[in-house]
């Protein structure tokens, strides 16, 4: 017999719970294998302490359910803090067709920032992966639009930054 498979049936067979046949096999592997039996032995020691702690107190009748009535009480009585309670109550005043529409406004500025992005998601993987040189990267960003200096010196300056080496080691 098999380690494992003792192990498995050795709480029932403490409480005296397994067939006889079983039993016999499993007298036969304790014998055998001081593993075993020095598990069997922590299971004992373990069953003595958990028989010496003391049992819980017995809850009178309806407990739990007085105690879920004043907790529910206890909640319904609490004071929302100030910003919450203005906005629970703002909410609570706004007609659902208000809500809707602006749901509606959400979802359409969503829609509308997706389809202004689709543009950039396009160029990049029209790019295939390959590196983009400086001049496809004013054209991507458009950034020599921000400067005030004539040729976009801003753009080059940030290129220029972002793309060269530290030439001090570093």
């Amino acid at each position: 017999m098999r380690c494992n498979t003792v192990r498995r049936e050795l709480d029932r067979f403490d409480r005296q719970e397994v067939a006889p046949r079983l039993s016999a096999s499993i007298e036969g592997h304790l014998s055998e294998c001081p593993d075993c039996r020095a598990y069997l032995a922590r299971q004992e020691r373990l069953a003595v302490l958990l028989e010496d702690t003391p049992k819980p107190p017995i809850l009178p009748e309806g407990f739990g359910n007085r105690l879920m009535a004043a907790a529910r009480q206890r909640q319904a009585s609490r004071p929302l803090p100030g910003l919450w309670r203005r906005i629970s109550r703002q909410w609570a005043s706004v007609p659902f067709s208000e809500h809707a529409a602006r749901a509606a406004v959400l979802a359409a500025g969503l829609l509308v920032g997706v389809l202004m992005g689709q543009q950039t998601w396009q160029s990049v993987h029209a790019a295939g992966g390959r590196q983009t040189n400086q001049a496809d990267l004013l054209a991507v960003y458009a950034v020599d639009s921000l400067s005030d200096a004539p040729g976009g010196s801003l753009a080059e300056s940030y290129l220029v930054l972002t793309t060269t080496s530290n030439h001090n080691g570093d």
